[in-house]
């Protein structure tokens, strides 16, 4: 659980739920994330969240500065940056809980083999560098095995809520399309796609209409579906007819 937690920065009781006591009670569930709390290792706060996150008012859990910093160098970090205070608050929003619902979503899926889910980093572990100190700072970052193969699909995953404008998220766009022009090695020397989620059916017309501005490239590129159908395509992409990736 310390590690999830980790991984996403943050996460539901409903999260943790799924992910760990699929088949026993919630009360146990509730009964070791009380321990954690009480034991230091682990922040909890309230919050009333909507959306596809399964229940408007949910007890979110983070590590604490401590528990973040000790994982840190279990996983081999030495950098100061990665390795400085953490403000567990900061994670307790809903873009951090919609982003750690999608990856609840593709464990689950994995387990009814739709999937095969193989890796998945929340930010800032999902940011990539390159060029002259630039970086890529894609909300997540997951990697999915190819049935019967040693082939893996790879993504970088946008998950918009609707709050930032138009231009803004072009620009956002612009710089996947400028990363793939350069033909630069992303992970495992790939160009991974771009997965948008949003919310609402409005917001994803609007910018499926800017991906086809953005030409033929960003249409290869860029993949924008509402929520729900996020792990579906992802399914679907991976079950594919083998081809060149």
């Amino acid at each position: 659980m310390l590690a999830s937690l980790y991984r996403l920065n943050s996460a539901s009781l409903n999260h943790i739920y799924r992910l760990h006591f699929p088949h026993v009670s919630l009360r146990s569930c509730q009964y070791v994330m009380k321990r954690l709390v009480d034991w230091g290792a682990v922040v909890a706060f309230d919050r009333r969240m909507g959306g596809p996150l399964r229940g408007s008012g949910q007890r979110i859990f983070a590590l604490d500065p401590a528990a973040h910093r000790l994982m840190c160098r279990m996983e081999g970090y030495k950098d100061p940056i990665d390795t400085s205070e953490v403000n567990a608050g900061r994670w307790s929003h809903r873009h951090a809980m919609t982003i750690s619902e999608l990856y609840v979503r593709c464990v689950e899926a994995t387990r009814n083999d739709e999937i095969q889910l193989i890796e998945f980093t929340a930010e800032p572990a999902s940011w990539w560098t390159y060029g002259h100190r630039e970086i890529l700072k894609p909300d997540a970052y997951l990697k999915i095995g190819l049935p019967d193969t040693r082939l893996r699909d790879h993504w970088w995953i946008e998950v918009d809520l609707g709050t930032e404008s138009t231009p803004t998220v072009k620009t956002k766009f612009s710089a996947y399309l400028d990363f793939a022009a350069r033909n630069l090695p992303g992970p495992e020397d790939t160009v991974p796609r771009v997965l948008v989620t949003v919310l609402e059916q409005r917001r994803c017309t609007t910018l499926k209409r800017l991906v086809e501005h953005l030409g033929e490239d960003a249409r290869h590129l860029i993949h924008v579906v509402p929520f729900d159908h996020a792990v579906p395509l992802l399914s679907t992409y991976a079950n594919a007819p083998r081809r060149s990736i």
